[in-house]
């Protein structure tokens, strides 16, 4: 009779930047992976943090346990610890082997597990470090939240392909219109369904409508904001097994304020609203290159004025001044 062999135990080490990147072993027998190492025996998940920590030439302030992943891994199942690291303002450049990458270039080189992982703690650790009680670690297996339902991407393993500063030709249909939202300090304003899903605001054109009158609509609806005149900012090519490519389109706007929060009138559903820093807002959202393109984007065109950490927004809603 066989039987499994008992999980290998491994600590991973996720360290972000507030450029969206996160650090990624280069070469070996897993390159593009987080930094990671086995845990030694009577070694808990947080000595062996440190302990890699240090032979990434990296002195770390704070490390938080984020998710506990049930994996099969390359040499068989691991349990895998996966460990936030806030790095010390003293903190060297990492050592050789090691580089930062965008996020959502560092999803697309995974292996689908590992990407699933990574999009599953980077999320993880956005929504943490604006709680004010520590969250309990994420249960996953091969990297997927089995709590959260599959997105529609997920489900019909949609292909998407980003056409900066263009519109779509007139064979390519627009199905949707999105906006990427910002508030005077550079933060974008993202939407967490009761799942905890995270996406932008936005939806579909109904008829006669302008995509500018479509997102306002759809933003004063979803997450009750209030904008500026909308900006082009390019389309999303999406292609879906067994119907034609359609198009999604992306604006941008600044925000002049939220009202109190309210439930959606087409899905009764209440939002919790998040702003943040744009150039953060692929870690939350998990989008892939195209995500990082589109983040890249509303940073460069809308710098902030004064930089502010992301925060949950209040029910009470906010407004905004330029300072």
């Amino acid at each position: 009779m066989s039987t499994r062999r008992r999980p290998a135990r491994v600590t991973a080490l996720l360290v972000t930047t507030r450029e969206g990147a996160v650090l990624l072993t280069q070469g070996g027998p897993r390159p593009g992976d987080l930094p990671h190492s086995r845990i030694r025996t009577r070694e808990n998940p947080y000595s062996a943090a440190r302990r890699l920590a240090a032979g990434l030439n990296l002195s770390l302030a704070e490390t938080t346990l984020l998710a506990i992943d049930e994996a099969e891994g390359y040499d068989g199942p691991q349990t895998v610890y996966v460990m936030s690291a806030r790095l010390s303002p003293s903190s060297a450049p990492p050592a050789a082997g090691h580089c930062l990458t965008p996020v959502g270039q560092a999803t697309a080189a995974m292996t689908p597990s590992a990407a699933s992982r990574l999009k599953a703690v980077c999320r993880a650790t956005i929504l943490n470090t604006m709680s004010p009680t520590r969250q309990e670690p994420l249960r996953l297996v091969d990297g997927r939240n089995l709590l959260q339902p599959a997105t529609k991407a997920e489900r019909t393993r949609s292909r998407f392909t980003w056409h900066p500063r263009l519109t779509p030709p007139e064979e390519i249909p627009v199905q949707q219109t999105w906006g990427w939202l910002v508030d005077p300090h550079g933060r974008v304003l993202v939407m967490l369904d009761r799942h905890g899903v995270p996406s932008l605001p936005g939806g579909r054109p109904e008829a006669g409508e302008s995509p500018c009158e479509t997102l306002a609509r759809e933003a004063e609806e979803e997450v009750q904001a209030r904008l500026s005149t909308p900006y082009p900012l390019g389309y999303q090519q999406v292609r879906e097994h067994g119907r034609p490519p359609y198009a999604q389109l992306r604006l941008g706007a600044l925000l002049r304020g939220l009202d109190s929060a309210a439930p959606d009138r087409d899905t009764g559903e209440k939002y919790q609203r998040v702003l943040i820093p744009a150039r953060q807002a692929n870690l939350l959202l998990g989008w892939g290159p195209e995500g990082d393109a589109q983040a890249h984007a509303v940073s460069r065109i809308w710098p902030p004025l004064t930089t502010r950490p992301a925060q949950y927004v209040p029910e009470t809603g906010l407004e905004f001044t330029e300072e």
